[in-house]
């Protein structure tokens, strides 16, 4: 992905998403992280935003997202994992 959005169309049972992005790989010096913008039943849309005194525009990296259903789960090796949001 670069600096500009991007949908990324999801075809599951999830009905209320969360969506967390991990850190982007380091293919341009400008520092950067992945934004995710809006969330629905469907999808969601990422992309990758430069500092804001940079000039915002950003060569393709990679980055790895997790999306869950919000609430709290318990993995068959006993983790704990709990999806959520916050204002």
């Amino acid at each position: 992905m670069d600096h500009k959005w991007k949908w990324v169309e999801l075809n599951d049972s999830v009905i209320d998403r969360v969506v967390v992005a991990k850190s982007l790989s380091c293919k341009e010096d400008e520092p950067a992280v992945a934004r995710i913008g809006y969330v629905d039943a469907t999808g969601f849309e990422i992309r990758v935003q430069e500092w804001d005194y940079l000039d915002g525009i950003h060569a393709d990296e990679t980055v790895g997202y997790m999306v869950m259903e919000r609430g709290t789960y318990t993995l068959p090796d006993g983790t704990m994992v709990e999806a959520g949001t916050f204002d």
